[in-house]
Order: C-alpha cells, then structure tokens, then sequence
C-alpha cells in the first residue's frame, strides 16, 4: 500500500486499512475542538495579542532576549557531538564509528543541511513553537536515503483510529501524509490537550514577551517622534493662539523636530514661544525597569542564566558565581532538551521489536559541553592521566582525542595509569617476584581491563560434538571488566551436553568471583576437562580445582600465589583486611593440597614466592593435572 506515491511499511499499511474501513463521519460528528487550544491557530498563522502587540514565534524573535536565548540553547545543542553507539553485555557503551546512519546525524541528513544545522533547526522549533519534526525517507528495501526537515508551520498531526499521523504540506502546495513510525518528533516539555504536541513557549508566555516587544516599540517610537512625551511648548500669557494655528505649528514641529535626522535642528518660536520639559525621572526610571525586568522575565521562560544573554546589571562578571551559573545552564537546561532528542531519535531511528529494544542507540556527548577554562582543563586532565600518584581514568590517548589531537604510537598512550604497589616493609626495593613482579601483574590485570573496556565478554560457548559443550573464559575474572560469576553461571546453566571442556587464557582476577565460578563447575552434572591454553594466573588458576582433570598447552602457564588486593583506612581497617587475606590463603591452600596431594607446607611456599609453573613442571607438581 502507498500514499501519495511513498510505500507505507507493514505496520503503517495496517493501519491506514483499518482507518479507511472505519466507517465515515459527517462533520457534526467530527473531534470537537477544544476551545483555548493555542497551537490550531498558530498552525494557522495566527498569533495572540498581548501588551498590544501581536505575539508569534516570528514576531517573538525581534527580541534581543528571546533571539539570544533562543540561537543560544540551539547552538549549544548543536556542538555536542552526536552519533550511534551500542549497549555491551557487561553494561559498558560503544560508540559505532561505522555506522550508516552517523551519516544523517553527522554529516548530511539530507541534500539542503549539515547534521549539526538540522539538529538547531529542530531546536529552534522546538523553542519557539514546542515541536520540531523530521521525515525518513526510504527507499523501496525500506533503507533510510534522508531525513527531511519541515518547518513546524507546515506539519499538522492529527489522530485517527487511534493513531497518530502526521499531515505534511510542500512548498509547491502539495499535501503528504505519513504514519508517525516514519516521523521524528521533536517535542519541549509536556503535551498539549491532544495529546500529541508539545506545549509552546511564546503560547504560554505571551505576556511576558509582549512586554519585551512594547516596551522596546515604546523607547524606538521616542527616537522616531523626536521629542518626549514629557515636552510641552508655553507662550507669554495673554497670548492667544487659534485651533488653526495649533495645527500650523504641530504640522511645523512634526516636520522640524520628529526623527532621528531631525533630532538637533533648532527650532524658530514666535510670539516669545518656550521649549521646556517636565522633570518625571522616576517615570524614565521605571521604563528601564521595565525593559531590564522584561528581559529576565525573557530568560526565565527559556531557562538561561541572565548573563548569558548580556543582561549584567545585577552579576558580577567575573568569578566562580558565574562559572557555576554556567555549569547550570547546561545541566538543567540544555541537558534535559539532548536527552529528549537523543530518545526520540533512537525511538524512531531503531525501534522497539516485540518486547526487545535493539542494542543501538543515539546520544549526545554531553561531556563535550563541560568546557572550562585552561587551567580548569589542565587541572581535570591532570587528575584523570593519575596526577599526584593516584589511579587514573583516561589514558593519553583519549585525552588527546579530546583535544582533537593525533594518537601518540607509544604502547602505553592506550593504558590508563595505576599507581605501582608499594614495596612491602623491609624489602630492598629489587625485585622480589619472579619472572613477573606483583606490580607488573597489577598492570597487567589492569592494563586488560583497560583493552577490553568497549569490547565484548571473553565468555562464550559452543557445541564441539555431539555430547561436548566447550566453554572459554579468554578474560580478566571480574564482575566489571571482564567475566563474571554470574555470567559463567549462566551459560554453565544453558549447558546440557555430558561432557564440558573449559579452555582458560586469563591472568586472575576476583578470587571470590572465581570461587563462585568453580562452585558452579562443581555442581554441574557434566564431566569437566580444564584446557589451560596459554595461561591460568591467580584467580584463573582456582577454576581448575573444580575440574574433573586438567590440561595444559605446550608453552602454557600456571600460576598461584598468596591472596592479595588494596586497602585504605586506620589501624583496625588495615588489619581486618589482613586477617580476611589470611583466611583466603588457608582456604586456597586446602583446595591445592586435595588436588595436587602435595604437603601443606609446599602448597603454602609455592604460594609465598608467586610460582610460575612452565607445563612439564606444572604435571611434575600434580597442580594442573589432576
């Protein structure tokens, strides 16, 4: 089915079916308009009168302040980057580079505008009139070609059978109507009585735009007159002057004395003819009270910090009141409107299938509009690279990223800093560990936590045959950056083949996610065969004490040491964490002990000196093979 030559969808066809064999209402029975809803005649062209002025979106943006407060939101709104990114499985996002339709956001959502021009545009009529609105249109396999853009003058939605269409009027006059599905709807805050507009600004607040206008009307028509209300012409008494010659000398003053051009000729009084002004400063006083409290009233209706749009008279201009003002206005204004916009764009742009969203979305970096002053961006730079010792959270790369500078080649620009552990106690200061120090093994964990940050789970299963599932943990062991125990449990649950071989490549990590983990192996039905591929260090190795039998890779390793891990607070804190390792290494010592048969005291001074196992010493010591 199609309208107007444009294919509908399935879903749009169905329901233009059923809304054509709905059966057909004279006019008598037709939606009752409800009476004081605005937007109807300001689709019209029609505007509401106040302060004596007619009051429209267009005629609004006359005003100083509303033009400011209006290009101001818009064009911030406009410079934070917009794209597609994807939800991960452990709850992290991805920005997608690649993706087709960062092409409609970024770059050219159709042939008349750029992607940033088309999102001030949408912002701007949403501003003024509460509601913005794009068109997708698709080619015949239903791909998006573009996203056009119509002037909200030019859109009438309107329900039928309960849903939403919207009418869309061309330049050439010629009239389109689409299903909402093919609608972008960019709408402000809250709905009108139809449920379907947003409510408009200059709608709602006429009044006080209307007072901006007149007061600004009332102080150009002074300059245009030439002469104030307050002047007044006397003559020596007895002198009469006729009605003909009151008409003769305004007819004279008008010509002499009104306009700007005009404004310092002198003029010729007969007669012994007085210029004089009455003294009413307060009267001139309250006109600058006026414009001054019209134009706050302005910037209160659009959210913006007065000084923002150049009324200063009541701020300071400098110091931390205005730099918070500012930090506010983004915050609470223009963060509410992109995350509007961010939704309704990922509503339309990847909609909801059955029950399951999709996994892509569109959102704006907001952390882009949070720009400071130089030494505000070193500061928060410096603390984010691991200033002053402590842990970071960007690496240099991504700082540079930032600043629209070209990535370093060096391996550890891609690493976020972690402060080295400190040399315990007595200790030389050398190494201590062998052939990897604890420290190297901290940025090692860290470090591919840091890699795999944005990718996937080092988790997954697949069918090897007919009675074998193998299940691979290529990861760091943790519930935040790598593999969780909740997630190993429930793909160990989804596993009902007789025999599981579990290969391992990971450096540790959690040791009560790993003990879970094996917990988990333990009471699985199936027979389990750890495969050891590369590596199985710390936390990794635990997972093979609840195997059946373990294997090791030629060139593999197998590590185990005492239960380690960071610690801040008094005296009492310090040692509670003490004792807690303590425990866990008399735990992880019974566990070797039973799987290896080796003595205590060589489990507990394997675990001392962080031993590395090579895979022939690994099978001497029982440790893997079991």
């Amino acid at each position: 089915m199609s309208i107007s030559s444009y294919r509908l969808s399935d879903r749009a066809a169905a329901a233009e079916a059923a809304r054509l064999a709905a059966p057909v209402q004279n006019v008598v029975d037709s939606t009752t308009a409800v009476v004081g809803d605005f937007s109807q005649f300001e689709w019209m062209g029609w505007g509401q009168r106040a302060a004596g002025v007619e009051v429209t979106p267009e005629t609004a943006m006359r005003s100083s302040a509303v033009w400011r407060c209006v290009t101001l939101i818009s064009g911030t709104m406009m410079s934070a980057p917009l794209g597609v990114y994807e939800h991960l499985p452990n709850g992290g996002r991805r920005y997608v580079a690649d993706h087709p339709y960062n092409r409609f956001l970024q770059v050219e959502p159709n042939e008349e505008m750029s992607g940033p021009e088309f999102i001030e545009l949408q912002a701007m009529a949403m501003l003024l009139r509460g509601n913005g609105y794009g068109l997708m249109r698709q080619a015949r396999n239903g791909t998006i070609t573009s996203i056009d853009y119509y002037h909200p003058a030019r859109v009438l939605p309107f329900r039928s059978s309960d849903t939403v269409w919207y009418q869309f009027t061309n330049l050439d006059g010629s009239v389109e109507t689409h299903h909402g599905s093919y609608v972008i709807h960019f709408r402000g805050p809250g709905r009108d009585t139809t449920g379907i507009r947003a409510l408009s600004a200059i709608a709602h607040h006429a009044q006080a735009i209307g007072i901006n206008l007149a007061s600004r009307e009332y102080t150009s028509g002074q300059f245009e007159r030439g002469l104030l209300t307050n002047d007044y012409f006397s003559f020596p008494e007895g002198t009469k002057i006729s009605k003909e010659q009151r008409a003769d000398f305004k007819e004279y003053l008008r010509k002499k004395a009104q306009g700007v051009a005009n404004a310092h000729n002198p003029l010729l009084l007969e007669n012994g003819g007085e210029w004089k002004r009455v003294s009413v400063s307060a009267k001139d006083a309250q006109l600058l009270e006026l414009l001054q409290y019209s134009v706050v009233d302005v910037a209160r209706i659009f959210g913006t910090p007065p000084h923002m749009i150049g009324e200063t008279s009541a701020a300071t201009t400098w110091g931390t009141g205005i730099e918070q003002m500012t930090v506010g206005f983004k915050l609470y204004t223009c963060v509410p409107h992109v995350r509007r916009f961010a939704k309704e764009l990922t509503r339309k742009l990847f909609p909801v299938i059955g029950a399951k969203p999709s996994r892509f979305f569109v959102d704006f970096d907001v952390e882009a509009m949070q720009v400071g002053d130089s030494k505000s961006q070193a500061d928060y730079f410096k603390a984010a690279l691991g200033g002053n010792q402590l842990p970071g959270w960007m690496s240099q790369n991504e700082v540079r990223r930032m600043k629209n500078l070209p990535p370093l080649p060096h391996p550890d620009a891609d690493k976020v800093y972690f402060p080295p552990a400190p040399a315990p106690i007595g200790h030389n200061g050398g190494p201590r560990w062998s052939p990897m120090t604890m420290p190297q093994m901290t940025r090692k964990l860290l470090n591919l936590a840091q890699d795999n940050r944005g990718k996937g789970s080092g988790l997954r299963a697949e069918a090897t045959g007919t009675d074998t599932t193998t299940l691979y943990v290529y990861d760091v062991i943790d519930a935040f950056w790598g593999v969780s125990a909740a997630d190993f449990a429930r793909e160990l649950a989804a596993i009902t083949t007789p025999k599981v071989r579990l290969r391992i490549n990971s450096p540790g990590g959690d040791v009560f996610e790993a003990r879970a983990m094996m917990t988990a192996i333990r009471e699985h039905p199936a027979e389990f065969t750890a495969s050891i591929d590369a590596l199985a260090a710390s936390a990794a190795a635990v997972l093979t004490l609840g195997c059946d039998s373990t294997e090791i890779a030629e060139g593999g390793f197998y590590m185990i040491h005492r239960a380690w891990t960071f610690a801040m607070g008094n005296a009492a804190d310090l040692t509670a964490t003490a004792t807690l390792l303590s425990k866990i290494d008399d735990v992880m010592t019974d566990d070797f002990v039973a799987k290896s048969g080796r003595s205590a005291e060589e489990i507990k001074a394997w675990l001392e000196a962080e031993t590395w196992f090579n895979a022939a010493e690994a099978i001497d010591a029982g440790s893997s093979i079991g």
